[in-house]
């Protein structure tokens, strides 16, 4: 009964060593980070799109990160960083974000 536990202990401690060494635990964002990432996706796709203030403003306050992910147009592959231009379709507030 011995040897199935010490297999066992082994394959579980792989993964944990794996993560360690390769900055994998330490790579995982915390909340803050994590909301930060999304916020700067978010930026990125209104400004694509906006072309005042007021609309920009207006997409910032309604626009989900799961919202960008469902779309296939170019500003939610920009706000993803599958796009790094501003193509013809975009606004004004753009090429500010694009930087």
């Amino acid at each position: 009964m011995g040897t199935p536990r010490l297999l066992a202990a082994k394959f579980c401690a792989l993964p944990v060593a794996l993560l360690a060494g390769c900055g994998g635990v330490d790579s995982v964002p915390n909340p803050a980070e994590q909301e930060a990432g999304e916020e700067v996706v978010i930026d990125r796709y209104c400004a694509y799109g906006a072309e005042s203030r007021a609309q920009l403003q207006g997409c910032k306050d309604h626009v989900s990160l799961a919202d960008i992910s469902d779309r296939d147009t170019n500003a939610a592959r920009f706000a993803l960083y599958e796009l790094n231009d501003c193509l013809a379709d975009a606004g004004p507030f753009c090429t500010r974000a694009a930087k």
